[in-house]
């Protein structure tokens, strides 16, 4: 089970990696598996080292779907083949005293109390040239677990100005960690296009992305959460997916009345990141 995750790669050099478990290998660069893939870390931009809370991991390995990791790195530019590029992460484990186990296994009667997953909002909306755009993100939790979110994390590429996630609940918009998750789980990237093109979303740096993060716990007699295809990833390709869904939901994105605080046209938005505090993280989602 892993605890913590430090980061020895270059941030000059890398601009995100990201390790997956993956159930088979797979030989191409894509898909990164041929079977039960899912991701399990997210780095990005100098980002700091990353401790679990106590009591607290991921489980891999041993009565799980995922038998490998693997390290995928991005990197800002092709390198010279003279260079030398030590870029990586460190896994923190759990081991007992007691018992001799391989790096990343242990045994199923030794485990912490509380089992980690990662559910993540994607955006593939396009951004048309020279324009400020809002990528909305919605899905519904479909699960039986109650959920603990204790973590997030937001990537984008150079448009990206502010990303943040919410669960609606009804007329009111809380920030992740506080309503049900039989409700909606939203998020939306304001993104600026200064460019004459069109930004499409994608892996290279010329593309941009949208994804938001949740890292969450749930108790030992929830692991089938870990393993729901139907909880872990909310994609939605641009505003008719969320229309056809939540024609409710989509009137008051686009009014922006779930999103008060997006003065993503405030020209000091680096005050808005400085003051900006999370009241309802580590607050748990009730089913």
């Amino acid at each position: 089970m892993d605890t913590s995750f430090n980061i020895t790669e270059l941030y000059f050099v890398v601009y995100h990696s990201l390790i997956w478990k993956c159930g088979e290998m797979s030989d191409d660069e894509t898909p990164v598996c041929n079977a039960s893939e899912s991701i399990l870390y997210s780095w990005a931009m100098g980002a700091p080292s990353f401790e679990m809370p106590d009591d607290v991991s991921f489980k891999v390995g041993y009565e799980t779907p995922y038998k490998y990791f693997v390290l995928q790195v991005h990197y800002k530019d092709a390198m010279n083949l003279d260079e030398k590029d030590t870029s990586g992460l460190e896994l923190t484990t759990q081991s007992t005293p007691y018992v001799i186990l391989p790096v990343f296994f242990l045994m199923n009667n030794f485990r912490t109390g509380k089992l980690a997953g990662i559910y993540i909002l994607v955006s593939g909306e396009d951004i048309g040239p020279s324009q400020i755009a809002r990528l909305d993100v919605a899905c519904s939790y479909t699960g039986n677990a109650t959920l603990h979110p204790f973590a997030f994390r937001v990537h984008t590429h150079s448009h990206g100005v502010l990303s943040k996630g919410y669960v609606v609940d009804g007329n009111e918009s809380y920030l992740i960690g506080s309503k049900s998750p039989q409700e909606h789980q939203a998020a939306r990237c304001i993104m600026q296009n200064n460019e004459s093109r069109i930004i499409r979303i994608g892996n290279t740096r010329n593309d941009e992305m949208c994804n938001f993060y949740i890292m969450y716990w749930v108790t030992n007699d929830n692991e089938q959460q870990l393993y729901d295809t139907n909880n872990q990833v909310c994609y939605v390709g641009d505003g008719s997916d969320i229309y056809e869904n939540f024609q409710e939901l989509y009137k008051k994105l686009l009014d922006n009345s779930f999103f008060p605080d997006f003065e993503f046209m405030n020209p000091d938005i680096n005050d808005f990141f400085d003051n900006f505090e999370n009241p309802y993280l580590n607050q748990q989602i009730e089913p």
